[in-house]
């Protein structure tokens, strides 16, 4: 960081962490909602309503696993 934004650390710490906050849980929330997802999503894109979100519980934790087990492998070893 340079000398002279050494002042908007702070400020950049708070935005940082409020919006990590904001799309960690309230977005996911949104996405996980099958009323959200059909009324808001689907619905204006033409596609067939379900019943469930865009996105499960089940299917994060997976996804982050696949992600954390390449992290500690490596990359390079899957693609």
């Amino acid at each position: 960081m340079y000398r002279e934004n050494v002042g908007w650390a702070s400020t950049c710490n708070s935005v940082g962490q409020t919006a990590g906050y904001f799309l960690g849980n309230v977005v996911f929330l949104a996405l996980e909602s099958k009323d959200f997802a059909n009324r808001y999503i689907r619905e204006p894109l033409h596609m067939e309503l379900q019943s469930t979100g865009l996105i499960t519980l089940p299917g994060k934790i997976l996804k982050i696993t696949i992600v954390l087990c390449m992290r500690r492998s490596g990359f390079r070893e899957y693609l």
